[in-house]
């Protein structure tokens, strides 16, 4: 074996470049039967650390557990974190909207209960991320249950938003505020999707207002990520 100059070179045992962690066996353990002869442990594990610019191994939990010199950096926490954030996105867009409903409506005592679906378009005014392209268009059905009563309003609404690849974003729409004659202010979180959707989360916020019986304009406030 070579030295590099700052590390002294000798024999090591087996070692995991991608890992940076290298595992000896001690004299006297009996692998067979998980026993071992004296006082230590059958294993000795060392971590490679970053010491003066020098690679170097030390024993964990023997002398040189209290070794300081030097600036110690674990690679292979390193590696996790650099992975990790590679991996990860997140973004946000505005989006405007257009929908008809079609609603049934019950009188009950004390509330009004409204019921039905709506389809929609909607296309991407604002994007940061990649993920929803700025002035792309997509389509959106929903499924709408809402009571209006004194106590407020109560809308729960499960939607899907479909785009022109097809892939699609699933959502639930909740609003407690305003009615489902003039709209008023909620909040959507996502449930997933498939293909560029698969594993999203976050949600928005949103404004709905009804300029007719019919006819009703959204706007929303996104924000997303994906591990």
């Amino acid at each position: 074996m070579e030295s590099n100059g700052c590390c002294s070179a000798r024999s090591s045992p087996r070692e995991s470049p991608a890992q940076g962690l290298m595992v000896a066996k001690r004299p006297g353990a009996d692998l067979s039967t998980h026993r071992f002869t004296g006082n230590k442990p059958p294993f000795v594990f060392l971590s490679i650390f970053i010491k003066g610019g020098c690679a170097s191994p030390l024993l964990m939990g023997e002398k040189n557990m209290n070794h300081r010199a030097g600036l110690r950096v674990s690679i292979i926490v390193i590696s996790l974190v650099v992975t990790g954030t590679a991996m990860a996105e997140s973004g946000s867009y505005e989006s405007v909207g257009s929908f008809a409903p079609n609603y049934t409506k019950l009188e009950f005592p004390g509330q009004l209960i409204t019921g039905g679906a709506l389809q929609g378009a909607a296309q991407i005014v604002r994007s940061t991320g990649g993920l929803f392209a700025e002035g792309s268009n997509a389509l959106f059905e929903c499924i709408v249950f809402a009571k209006k009563s004194d106590a407020g309003m109560d809308l729960e609404s499960p939607c899907i938003m479909t785009d022109t690849s097809g892939d699609k974003l699933f959502y639930v729409s909740k609003r407690k505020a305003g009615d489902m004659s003039t709209g008023g202010e909620g909040r959507q979180e996502y449930m997933g999707g498939t293909g560029k959707f698969a594993g999203i989360t976050g949600g928005c916020s949103y404004t709905t207002d009804y300029v007719s019986s019919n006819r009703a304009i959204t706007h929303q406030k996104c924000h997303w990520q994906k591990p």
